[in-house]
């Protein structure tokens, strides 16, 4: 049966090379508890969705209403983002092996934590003074004001 949908057709060659990947992940040891952490599958999911508003729109996503379309195909990235557990510097281009930060874990800056490069590929864990220190995207972050609550209470 074809693919007609275009997210699907876009997820289709993600899935089975996920699929393939699992296949053949028995017994090995990872490298680093951080590669397989829920972290870095929050912040991989949001840079996919990242990407794939790019694709459609030929622009960086603005704000996390952009991208929470695609969030049946990306549970724990749009979840992260919805509970504000990830930070996104919205509206920054993704650029290949660029080392800024583009979105991390809202912990990070105090805490230290998981950040997501701007390529949207590679995720890092980084301490707090090693995020205090780096280059981020130029991407802003969403305007507090456009709060679930302060459009509540303009409506009401």
């Amino acid at each position: 049966m074809p693919l007609r949908n275009p997210l699907s057709r876009r997820l289709a060659p993600l899935l089975i090379v996920a699929g393939l990947g699992l296949a053949g992940c028995g017994g090995g040891t990872s490298p680093s508890a951080a590669e397989d952490s829920p972290e870095q599958a929050d912040l991989l999911e949001v840079g996919e969705m990242y990407r794939i508003y790019i694709d459609d729109n030929k622009r960086p996503p603005r704000a996390v209403k952009d991208v929470l379309k695609y969030a049946p195909a990306f549970n724990f990235g749009s979840m992260a983002l919805q509970e504000k557990r990830v930070v996104v510097l919205w509206g920054a281009d993704l650029q290949a092996e660029s080392t800024e930060v583009l979105a991390y874990e809202a912990k990070a800056p105090e805490s230290g934590g998981a950040v997501l490069l701007r390529d949207g590929l590679t995720v890092k864990a980084m301490t707090p003074a090693e995020f205090q220190a780096a280059a981020k995207s130029p991407g802003k972050l969403e305007d507090p004001g456009r709060s679930k609550a302060a459009k509540n209470a303009r409506a009401g």
